[in-house]
């Protein structure tokens, strides 16, 4: 793993305070790799005669901390929404798409989710399907689960009970609220909104698909009191 300009979370922290220690000026300790953190960076490699390029792989980084380079971090268990800055990044900087967005290639069940379609497009205009890959995009730490809930809805066979795709990312604040929604992360994705429309409780989600996103750790909105939430799922929880 390397961090470099626009990586952002509690290793960044830890890299700011490390050199922050040792006398090097970062300025705010906030876990984003910005310019001064760059900066000092090649700083740093320079007095240590270390390769100078501003990247913090596995030569900087057992310089600063005498062990190895930590592995990529992976997420076994959904974060509280109020940690989705400190965990998944903050999307309003500069790079952070670039950085944090990759396909969720959902190639292996091309054949039983072909059928999709965009919940704001005709039925001709399919959701997965792009000129050289299948699938959508969304965050790199929740491919694997997105992975395997669509495994389990394919392996259910429940693909059928999937008709539109309501999308992934979507920078904006909640409804009615000003807070961000989980969309803004591309940590939560939308099923057949035009039958599960937010606060609608007489939706049509079934228990069984639910359940495909549940059993990997998504939260499901359709379990939400008051106002559910039913075409949503996330890899948050709500506290």
């Amino acid at each position: 793993m390397t961090l470099s300009k626009n990586s952002q979370g509690q290793l960044v922290k830890k890299l700011q305070q490390k050199l922050s220690e040792l006398g090097y000026n970062v300025g705010p300790i906030d876990g984003v790799f910005g310019p001064r953190t760059e900066s000092v960076v090649l700083k740093f490699q320079t007095d240590r005669g270390l390769d100078i390029d501003g990247v913090v792989g596995p030569q900087t980084w057992e310089e600063l901390f005498k062990e190895p380079v930590p592995e990529k971090p992976g997420l076994e268990s959904p974060p509280s929404q109020v940690r989705c800055f400190e965990v998944y990044g903050d999307f309003r900087i500069a790079g952070w798409t670039e950085q944090n967005l990759i396909r969720c290639d959902l190639s292996e069940f091309q054949e039983e989710l072909k059928h999709v379609y965009y919940d704001w497009m005709t039925e001709n205009d399919k959701a997965f399907v792009h000129a050289n890959w299948f699938g959508f995009l969304c965050h790199k730490l929740v491919v694997p689960k997105f992975k395997e809930a669509f495994k389990n809805i394919v392996d259910r066979k429940l693909s059928n009970q999937i008709k539109t795709f309501g999308g992934c990312f979507c920078p904006r604040q909640i409804r009615g609220g000003n807070s961000w929604s989980t969309h803004s992360w591309a940590i939560a994705i939308d099923v057949n909104p035009k039958w599960n429309r937010f606060g609608q409780k007489n939706f049509e989600m079934s228990e069984g698909l639910a359940k495909c996103f549940e059993d990997v750790g998504f939260v499901w909105g359709g379990r939400w009191t008051g106002c559910p939430d039913a075409m949503h799922f996330q890899y948050a929880t709500i506290r």
